[in-house]
């Protein structure tokens, strides 16, 4: 049931970036599973691990980091900008971005991020006191 699921979640938001505590319409607790999958990976056969890397498994927290960034500098190279605010996002894949640089102000506030995560995310525009 729970990589049936992945396809599912994958066909339909094209990743597998699970918000937490993420129930499918089945009822079946699916962030559960996509967290169990990460934990067990050293015990999954390595035709399940490809089958989950076909369809966007990300496995760690700097995996989800680093897709996250890539899709803030692809934003910043086509707009020469980061939105500063939820009302720059028009679209779903830009609320998307903006919750998540949201985050990164947050951490940066906070001091959670690393100095190269802070020196990469000035690099592509990224403005601190929002």
């Amino acid at each position: 049931m729970g990589f049936r699921n992945a396809e599912e979640y994958y066909r339909t938001n094209g990743n597998l970036e699970i918000p937490a505590g993420y129930q499918c319409d089945n009822g079946y607790w699916f962030y559960h599973w996509i967290q169990t999958q990460r934990a067990k990976k050293d015990t999954l056969s390595p035709e399940q691990i490809s089958r989950l890397d076909a369809i966007g498994m990300i496995w760690t927290k700097e995996d989800l980091w680093e897709r996250n960034f890539q899709k803030a500098q692809l934003y910043y190279d086509h707009r020469g900008t980061l939105p500063l605010s939820m009302s720059e996002c028009e679209t779903e894949t830009a609320h998307t971005l903006c919750r998540w640089l949201t985050r990164q102000r947050t951490s940066h506030t906070q001091g959670l991020l690393t100095a190269g995560q802070t020196e990469r995310l000035e690099a592509v525009g990224m403005v601190w006191d929002q």
